[in-house]
């Protein structure tokens, strides 16, 4: 990713590789983000993974991180 936002998420310089294989898909990223989320965008953001946020009143982040997430 070259130039590109997820709401006020900058993801610039992340990698999203998918390879499918053998009716698998694998999936090797190196994210690299910047910026800050809202509860509502936490919200629309775990919605997508299947993530319960019941247990949260309200949530505000600010994030500078670099990540790899492989999955075989």
């Amino acid at each position: 990713i070259k130039n590109g936002f997820i709401y006020d998420l900058n993801l610039s310089n992340s990698k999203i590789n998918l390879k499918r294989e053998e009716n698998q898909i694998k999936v090797k990223n190196f994210l690299q983000t910047n910026g800050k989320l809202n509860f509502s965008q936490i919200q629309k953001i775990s919605s997508l993974f299947n993530l319960s946020l019941d247990n949260f009143k309200d949530i505000h982040g600010t994030a500078d991180l670099k990540t790899d997430i492989n999955f075989c």
